[in-house]
């Protein structure tokens, strides 16, 4: 299988420095709101959890990735990956509480890398932790990169589809590591890429709890938030109470 090739650059470590989320969000081009034959519906959204409700609801539905170890490691920087109808996935998401933002995007048929989640860093940095470790990045954007695309087999069509998260300066004007430049410094942490064979109306949630940042010191060397993990500079921004944030790649396979 192949893999994403970038430069990989190790981010800077830095210890007892302020931090803020990623705010702006970066779409893909090359996308259409509406399902239009058989591809990948990509949906965004931020959910306002009610006071009842359970996250780790998330890990009853569906079953989890066919990679153990992909899952385990996945669940250590805060992602929480499962494959579900998509309908269950909706009724459950539901149930959670009010929906805050919901971006959905129809991207058809994706074989070359595509941006498909994307957050820009805060200007004023911010500090990530991977496998325990913080690291400062004061530049550029987070992403999840996917690929999917239609994948016959003996027992049947399915779309397959890849998943990678990663952060890259780019080199010219565009977000977008799709334009095919090569980015200034890049990071893809592929200890996190995985791999999937959807059915038609299935789904592959990717999710995060988001809690929102006390605003009371803790101590005298507090200068801001507390680093973030992975998941949450992914998939995340700045919320005011409790918010699970979703992404998810619905498989359509409308033409048999």
């Amino acid at each position: 299988m192949r893999y994403l090739l970038f430069i990989i650059v190790g981010l800077t470590l830095l210890s007892g420095c302020s931090t803020q989320q990623s705010q702006t969000v970066v779409m893909s081009s090359d996308a259409n709101v509406n399902v239009v034959g058989n591809g990948i519906r990509i949906r965004y959204m931020l959910i306002e959890t009610n006071e009842d409700a359970s996250f780790d609801a998330i890990e009853t539905v569906g079953r989890l990735i066919h990679s153990e170890s992909r899952s385990v490691a996945l669940e250590h920087e805060g992602f929480v990956v499962r494959v579900a109808q998509t309908d269950d996935l909706n009724q459950l998401l539901e149930s959670y509480g009010n929906t805050s933002e919901h971006k959905q995007v129809f991207h058809g048929q994706i074989v070359n890398w595509r941006d498909v989640q994307q957050q820009e860093v805060n200007k004023r940095g911010m500090v990530v932790t991977f496998k325990d470790k913080p690291y400062a990045i004061n530049d550029g954007y987070l992403s999840l990169l996917t690929r999917a695309f239609e994948m016959r087999r003996e027992d049947g069509l399915y779309t397959y589809v890849q998943v990678v998260p990663t952060w890259h300066v780019p080199r010219g004007s565009s977000a977008l590591i799709g334009d095919r430049q090569t980015p200034k410094r890049s990071k893809v942490f592929t200890e996190l890429q995985f791999d999937e064979l959807l059915e038609d109306g299935e789904a592959l949630l990717v999710a995060t709890r988001l809690e929102p940042v006390s605003q009371v010191p803790s101590g005298p060397q507090d200068e801001g938030p507390l680093p973030v993990s992975l998941s949450e500079a992914v998939l995340g921004q700045r919320v005011e109470k409790a918010t699970i944030a979703v992404v998810m790649i619905e498989s359509h396979l409308q033409i048999q």
